[in-house]
């Protein structure tokens, strides 16, 4: 094929026609017509003798020897510079494998170039290329050692990045790496509590295909709410989904934590409360304290219907609120949650209409505030009321007022106590509720309700409040 168009090629460049083919082959042996004196080799396509050129077309025609022979040489240049690149960067190569000398293999091929034969010319030019390429060496044991260690670390690498990876992804297992992190997020004791209590609540998990969060990832978004009392908004860029998702599983989980949860508050039987009786009741009331009882309020959004209005405002906290009746045992366990009911309500009146009474049994003694004047309600049930003494329609108290007003007062501080650290330890108690949370569904418990009862279930899980 290269001959055929070395004959095109040459009858085009003479400017003959077809006749001046069948007297091509004498031009191998007219020096006059080629640039070096010579004809270049078939392969060398590039070179300006591989046709003739001198000598050989018209005289009208005006041809320029130098500029063909110059193109040439700079493409010869270019030829061996890169050439010289390959084999640089080769042996560099071979220089970072530190082969031991008896693995070294060195290649001399010697050139040689004969005007009669173009092939073998032909052919050397190959085998240089091919040697200045590249060069194969064998390997050594420490070459291979060397080389399953780095990949080891690299496997080790790639394991622990993908182990930070996980880490970093809020609300996983593997985010609660340590106790105190689990305490500060959840106001659990441990990850072994945690993970218990959530395969606990695990049955009533409906599933959702369409949800982007784990299972125990929504239970860590709900439960950091009501710890940290985190918005929404904040719960959603945290856990990388949308505020309406956030929302929405934070309202069912309260939902299915109610309803495992709320059998964890119950009173306790009066054999276990004469038994764990601490001294500082026993002292002045022997073993009768069945109750304490006090009431607190939790801040809710201002209604816009009047009535609700004035149902929730509360003269106490000048604020609209909802009230809640709480009664914590001699060992500080709490044993009874109330609704919620409008911050107007009195605490008579709340104490009265809830069911705390009907667990009273006869010669128990309650502990109150001034303001539960419940003494004829709780006289009833055969029980016994003791509240501090007041100077309505008095001057002063007496002497024995006093001394039962220290009484009481030095032990029913436990409640206080029991109600200040319910809201330091879950902040979502002294935030202001919207009032979604007021509404109720099937005549049922209202979400503020759910959300006040798991704030007391919770703690019920740790050795002390």
């Amino acid at each position: 094929m290269l001959g055929r168009s070395k004959k095109r090629f040459a009858a085009a460049f003479i400017n003959f026609g077809t006749q001046c083919i069948s007297f091509l082959d004498e031009f191998n042996r007219v020096i006059d017509t080629f640039q070096w004196g010579k004809p270049a080799s078939l392969f060398s396509q590039n070179d300006p003798d591989w046709v003739p050129s001198l000598n050989i077309r018209h005289k009208k025609f005006k041809f320029e020897v130098e500029k063909p022979r110059e193109r040439y040489l700079r493409h010869k240049n270019r030829s061996l510079l890169t050439s010289r690149n390959d084999s640089m960067s080769c042996r560099n190569s071979i220089t970072n494998l530190n082969p031991s000398e008896d693995s070294i293999v060195d290649f001399q091929i010697e050139n040689f170039k004969s005007s009669e034969s173009i092939v073998s010319e032909s052919v050397t030019i190959d085998c240089k290329n091919l040697v200045d390429a590249s060069v194969q060496t064998d390997m050594t044991i420490k070459n291979i050692n060397q080389i399953e260690t780095e990949f080891i670390y690299k496997n080790k690498l790639n394991y622990d990045l993908r182990a930070n990876l996980v880490k970093l992804h809020v609300g996983t297992i593997e985010w609660f790496d340590t106790d105190s992190k689990v305490t500060f997020y959840t106001r659990l004791p441990n990850l072994k509590i945690l993970c218990c209590l959530f395969n606990f609540l695990k049955p009533l998990i409906t599933e959702n295909e369409n949800s982007v969060l784990s299972y125990f990832e929504e239970f860590s978004l709900t439960l950091m709410r009501l710890r940290l009392n985190l918005s929404i908004r904040d719960l959603a860029y945290r856990f990388e989904t949308s505020k309406p998702t956030s929302s929405k599983v934070f309202l069912r989980w309260i939902d299915i934590m109610y309803f495992r949860m709320k059998y964890l508050i119950k009173r306790p039987a009066r054999n276990e409360l004469i038994e764990t009786m601490p001294l500082c009741f026993r002292k002045y009331f022997e073993t009768k304290v069945a109750v304490i009882i006090d009431c607190f309020e939790i801040f809710i959004n201002k209604p816009s219907n009047l009535c609700a209005r004035a149902a929730t405002w509360s003269q106490y906290k000048h604020h609209n609120t909802v009230k809640f009746l709480i009664g914590v045992s001699s060992q500080g366990m709490i044993t009874f949650v109330s609704k919620a009911w409008g911050g107007r309500v009195s605490d008579k009146y709340l104490t009265e209409h809830c069911s705390i009474l009907k667990n009273i049994l006869p010669g128990d003694v309650i502990l109150a505030d001034r303001g539960f004047n419940i003494a004829e309600r709780v006289g009833f049930y055969c029980g016994e009321l003791k509240i501090p003494g007041f100077t309505k329609g008095k001057l002063q108290l007496t002497c024995s007022d006093v001394k039962t007003t220290q009484k009481i007062a030095s032990v029913r501080v436990h409640v206080e106590r029991v109600i200040g650290l319910l809201r330091n330890k879950y902040k979502v108690l002294q935030s202001i509720m919207p009032l979604d949370y007021l509404y109720t569904k099937d005549s049922g418990l209202c979400t503020i309700d759910k959300i006040v009862i798991l704030n007391t279930d919770i703690p019920q899980l740790n050795r002390h409040i």
